[in-house]
């Protein structure tokens, strides 16, 4: 008898990009962080110099440990790590072509719903692109109506 099930997010219960769409994904973000610090008092790398960051933030740790996002687009823009208002609002840009491309597939809340009345625990068990931060990924569960289908929800950024 089955007693939980894990779920991954993307390309499980949601579609929101394959593995090759990544670099346009990427490359997106950025623009958009880049259009928002346009619009603010911010000094900004050179186009130049701002891809060559890019380029060396995208890859994963050598021991697997989140790179947070916050981090990688402070590198990257050369914003004071202290002003926290502009990090998040750079993360909701970068975040921005990810959550437009969602999609619920379509058995997923059936499939939910079903393991729910029969007593089987779920639970969400997901990385995040870039280390983006879970407190996002959850309010994307929300607009899905995901989350209250779940038992438990966990991103690697809890946990590292």
């Amino acid at each position: 008898m089955v007693r939980a099930v894990l779920f991954d997010l993307g390309g499980t219960l949601v579609d929101y990009f394959d593995q090759k769409e990544f670099s346009f994904v990427l490359r997106q973000g950025i623009f958009l962080v880049r259009h928002f610090l346009d619009k603010t008092s911010h000094s900004l790398p050179s186009q130049v110099e701002m891809w060559s960051r890019v380029e060396s933030e995208n890859h994963t740790s050598p021991d697997y440990r989140v790179r947070p996002l916050e981090d990688r687009l402070v590198r990257i823009f050369g914003i004071n790590p202290d002003d926290g208002a502009t990090i998040e609002a750079m993360c909701q840009a970068f975040m921005k072509p990810i959550f437009v491309r969602g999609m619920c597939f379509r058995d997923s809340v059936p499939l939910l719903e079903w393991l729910k009345m029969r007593g089987v625990l779920t639970a969400i068990v997901s990385n995040t692109p870039w280390g983006s931060p879970a407190h996002l990924w959850r309010e994307d569960l929300r607009r899905f109506d995901l989350e209250l289908l779940v038992d438990a929800v966990i991103f690697c950024r809890d946990v590292g």
